[in-house]
C-alpha cells in the first residue's frame, strides 16, 4: 500500500502541539536558564496554544493581529492621506533626435 505523503506538505512544521515558530522562544528559554525566562516561555506556550486551538486562529493571522494593533498603539489609527505623484515613464529621446 502506497500512501501519498506530499498531502502534509502544505501544513506548517509543528513541535509537539505548537507552531514551529514557538520553538524560538523554547529556544531562548533553554539557552538563559532562569526561571523568569522559562515562565515566558511557558505564558507564550499556553497563549499561542489558546489562540490555535480555542479561537481557531492560525500563528500567521495572530501574528498580523498582534502587528496590526502595536502599529495603531504607536502611530494612531488615522492614515492621512499622502499626495499622490505622477509617475514618470521612461521616454527614449534618442528616436526622436533622428535625421
Amino acid at each position: 500500500m502506497n500512501r501519498n505523503e506530499w498531502r502534509y506538505s502544505f501544513n506548517s512544521p509543528r513541535l509537539w502541539i505548537v507552531d514551529y515558530r514557538l520553538s524560538i522562544v523554547l529556544l531562548a528559554a533553554f539557552m538563559h536558564i532562569r526561571l523568569w525566562t522559562f515562565g515566558l516561555a511557558f505564558i507564550a506556550l499556553i497563549l499561542f496554544v489558546y489562540i490555535e486551538r480555542v479561537k481557531r486562529i492560525s500563528m500567521e493571522s495572530s501574528w498580523r493581529m498582534v502587528m496590526s494593533k502595536w502599529t495603531n498603539f504607536i502611530k494612531g489609527t488615522r492614515r492621512p492621506v499622502g499626495k499622490i505623484k505622477k509617475q514618470s515613464f521612461f521616454i527614449d529621446y534618442e528616436c526622436y533626435n533622428k535625421k
